[in-house]
């Protein structure tokens, strides 16, 4: 006896049901992701103030703990004085203190951080430089449009000698992390890596530090090749 064909749904229909109906579903939720995002602890302007003024009071704490959960509550603000307090915390002595306001900061992140931050990548502590070290990229284009407000000129970021010492000096640093993530932000900086720096790095014990070293190299010798040529 003959099996009676099933008939099965061709692509083209399975794709038009999903366009149909995923397609709006998922824009509803992109939609409503931002502004679930802008809900903060206290809504209302008096509310906000309180907040604020509660954390303001227990960044005086004894407590490190409380200080901590201080800074991280006080980084989804904009309001200057919360700004001001966690700009301070990256000077503070304890180093999950100093690491909490980078959290805080990479939450809302603004363009006047930026020079604060870029130091942190020098930071004693290596969690610290860690996270700082992987906020490069974003810095270094923050500091580029700092300097040139109206677009980029697609020159090099207005770094001081001590801010460029620092990125440089993050290539050679302790932590294999602190190292990667100093290579992959390099290109922002809109210059080669030079000899001394680039062999050892493709000589790293660590294999993603090797790797990104060597994809360094190859975008050099591709941007030579590309002048050579235009020459």
């Amino acid at each position: 006896m003959r099996k009676a064909k099933e008939n099965h749904p061709s692509t083209g229909t399975v794709r038009r049901v999903i366009h149909a109906f995923c397609l709006p579903l998922a824009l509803a939720w992109c939609i409503s992701v931002p502004a679930q995002a802008q809900d903060l602890p206290g809504t209302s302007p008096e509310a906000v103030q309180e907040t604020i003024n509660k954390c303001l009071l227990e960044l005086a704490s004894p407590e490190v703990d409380a200080r901590r959960r201080a800074i991280l509550v006080l980084g989804k603000y904009a309001d200057p004085r919360a700004r001001q307090a966690v700009a301070r915390t990256l000077s503070d002595d304890d180093a999950g203190l100093r690491l909490s306001a980078l959290v805080a900061i990479n939450e809302r992140f603004t363009a006047d951080m930026a020079p604060r931050v870029l130091d942190m990548v020098a930071d004693p502590d290596v969690h610290v430089r860690r996270m700082a070290s992987s906020l490069l990229p974003q810095l270094l284009m923050q500091v580029r449009m700092m300097a040139d407000p109206r677009g980029f000129t697609g020159g090099m970021p207005a770094l001081s000698a001590a801010q460029l010492k620092v990125v440089v000096g993050a290539l050679s640093d302790t932590d294999a992390t602190v190292r990667k993530n100093a290579l992959v932000a390099f290109p922002g900086l809109r210059m080669s890596l030079p000899p001394d720096l680039l062999i050892p790095l493709l000589r790293d014990p660590d294999v993603e530090v090797r790797l990104q070293a060597l994809n360094a190299a190859l975008s050099a010798f591709e941007a030579a090749d590309l002048a050579e040529h235009a020459g």
